[in-house]
């Protein structure tokens, strides 16, 4: 499975990271709008997975331009600490899933 991270903060994303590439999964980590619309059109991606840790510019770019350009795309959001307006905001921008993670 081909994934392609959009989060501004990689260092703590590494242990996502990491436990897809255990499952024999190839991620590619995505540091805004642009790099996120580059990597698609070049890369040929299953998932489109976006930390909802971003600015919610960028979180609402990021899942408007994804639903524009690429419909056929999986596109999941990791929430940490949102509210439930935050979460069914980007329901309603079209994400398919929100999955609440802890960090500790």
């Amino acid at each position: 499975m081909k994934i392609l991270l959009v989060t501004e903060r990689g260092y703590r994303s590494q242990w996502l990271v990491h436990f897809i590439q255990r499952k024999d999964g190839v991620v590619d980590i995505a540091g805004s709008l642009a790099d996120m619309e580059d990597a698609l059109a070049a890369g040929n991606y299953d998932v489109l997975l976006v930390d909802l840790d971003c600015g919610r510019d960028l979180i609402s770019a990021v899942v408007e331009a994804a639903r524009s350009n690429f419909p056929e795309l999986r596109l999941l959001v990791l929430a940490r600490r949102e509210s439930i307006a935050d979460v069914a905001a980007i329901l309603d921008r079209g994400a398919e899933l929100i999955a609440s993670i802890c960090m500790t």
